[in-house]
């Protein structure tokens, strides 16, 4: 503790033993925090012992967020550990487009403590990359002017509630990976194709059943005929033997009988 307190005092920043004790007693690590002190007030940096002692008990590393506002860092969308290369959109036109954008952050000290993290990031800017590539009629201008994607994303208040001020947007690569719609289109031709198949082979099977219908009402009606025909001969004979062949009033069998 001592030597924190020189170390302090040798760089002008004016601390009394009690900060640091109190510091030390709430779980706090006082080297980190003299690191972070030394460099901020070297780098002449809006926030002094104080602040980083509270981003220090928040549990985040003082001296990685000092670095990271005197340096400001860049995050990878999508990051190697996502195990994706590009974050994917598609247009209006059905192409899909994969896109790797790098974004360049600093440290905001004064979110920090409760801001949402690096992972954050990375999602709203694929979100923000998908609302682009989907609001665009054709894919050609995405490809032609890329810096669309770039100012979507900082327009956006991409990095509200997080722990990082924006510092830039940029595109590193866009590549055209397929057409969806092509795709899409044909699948539906398919489909339509199969439909119109099974529509045209249930009218087939109607219409055989219709026909073997009418083959048998067929066959029902020339069976009627014969028997009406195998009839006649009998009936004839009734009619021969009643007297009821011939001309009305002048019977066959009366005119055989005179």
């Amino acid at each position: 503790m001592l030597n924190s307190v020189v170390r302090l005092h040798k760089s002008n920043i004016l601390v009394d033993i009690e900060t640091i004790q109190c510091h030390i007693l709430s779980g706090g690590d006082i080297q980190s925090v003299v690191e972070a002190s030394i460099s901020a007030s070297r780098s002449k940096l809006p926030f002094g012992f104080d602040d980083l002692c509270k981003i220090d008990l928040a549990g985040r590393d003082v001296t990685q967020a000092v670095e990271s506002y005197v340096n400001p860092v860049t995050i990878h969308c999508p990051g190697r550990e996502s195990g994706q290369k590009y974050m994917v959109g598609i247009t209006d036109d059905g192409i899909r487009l994969g896109v790797q954008v790098r974004v360049t952050v600093r440290a905001d000290m004064n979110k920090i403590v409760g801001g949402a993290g690096e992972q954050t990031v990375k999602a709203r800017v694929g979100e923000g990359v998908i609302s682009v590539l989907g609001g665009e009629k054709s894919h050609k201008t995405i490809l032609e002017h890329p810096e669309l994607i770039s100012k979507r994303i900082q327009n956006s208040g991409l990095l509200a509630g997080t722990a990082y001020e924006l510092v830039s947007v940029d595109v590193l690569e866009i590549e055209v990976l397929d057409n969806i719609g092509a795709h899409l289109q044909s699948e539906q031709s398919t489909a339509d194709k199969l439909t119109a198949e099974a529509k045209a082979e249930a009218k087939k099977a109607e219409a055989i059943a219709i026909s073997q219908e009418m083959k048998a009402r067929k066959k029902d009606m020339l069976s009627q005929v014969i028997l009406s025909k195998s009839s006649l001969p009998s009936a004839m004979a009734s009619a021969f033997n009643e007297g009821n062949i011939g001309q009305k009033g002048c019977p066959v069998r009366k005119v055989f009988i005179k």
